[in-house]
């Protein structure tokens, strides 16, 4: 029995220093806490906000979107709406993004169906472009297939995919100025 007192006479004394050290760190949080609130509460208000380190846009600066009577392709001749009606589903950015991975055949028809359409002439260069960026990615997908196990060939059919996509971009760049020349030209 009488190392049992010995034994708990330690613990009575730390759990008092406990309790002690506890009510202390309690008095002292909540003190804290009472001098940030009367620090805060001193504080005048701000008068003025603080200029913003970004830049500030005027949005009555912004053009007006064009009216449907203001229309690009309204101004456009008949032959050059006609032609970009019928390349339109050929030049979405998902037809774009997705053109790799259609089959051999699928784009050796789109080349075939873009070949026999009749071109304007204002749209040559843009045909061309068209063109020339779906025959890259169908090079490109022939070499994929035909050299499934080659490393270094279908990096080169990888290659092929990117330049053909950049060629079909150039293509709406085209048409994109095109049709801003001809909002920009005036109507006699």
């Amino acid at each position: 029995m009488h190392s049992s007192r010995l034994d708990s006479r330690p613990r009575r004394v730390l759990q008092r220093a406990n309790s002690r050290s506890r009510r202390y760190l309690r008095t002292l949080g909540l003190l804290l806490c009472l001098a940030l609130l009367a620090g805060c509460a001193t504080q005048p208000p701000a008068s003025t906000p603080a200029p913003s380190p970004f830049p500030t846009f005027d949005l009555s600066d912004l053009p007006t979107p064009l009216a449907a009577e203001e229309s690009p392709l309204d101004l456009a001749p008949p032959a050059v709406t006609e032609y970009l009606a019928a390349v339109a589903p050929y030049t979405t950015s998902g037809i774009i993004a997705a053109a790799p991975d259609f089959s051999t055949e699928r784009l050796d028809g789109i080349v075939t169906t873009l070949e026999g359409l009749t071109v304007p002439p204002d749209m040559i260069p843009a045909h061309e472009t068209l063109l020339k960026g779906y025959r890259t990615i169908a090079q490109g997908r022939h070499i994929a297939v035909e050299n499934i196990g080659d490393g270094a060939q279908q990096a080169e059919a990888r290659s092929q995919y990117d330049f053909g996509r950049l060629l079909l971009q150039e293509h709406i760049q085209i048409v994109t100025a095109y049709l801003a020349a001809l909002r920009s030209t005036p109507v006699p």
